[in-house]
């Protein structure tokens, strides 16, 4: 049993590109995609891991400055 949903938000911090912007508007189906393709992968990855995998698994340790 899984109890991770599907993220329900972009995965890189996408918003609206800028009207004005050429790049912008052509860039943004492009990153829409690779949002689509990451959220996958994280979702699939998540779902291989279970409660057990989490609570036995060994601390990282605490990066400076974090």
């Amino acid at each position: 049993m899984s109890s991770f949903r599907a993220p329900s938000r972009p995965m890189l911090g996408l918003h609206g590109p800028d009207p004005a912007c050429a790049v912008g508007r052509r860039v943004q189906a492009a990153l829409a995609s690779l949002d689509s393709r990451v959220a996958g992968a994280i979702t699939a990855e998540l779902e291989q891991l279970t409660l057990h995998d989490l609570l036995v698994a060994e601390p990282s340790p605490a990066r400076p400055g974090v």
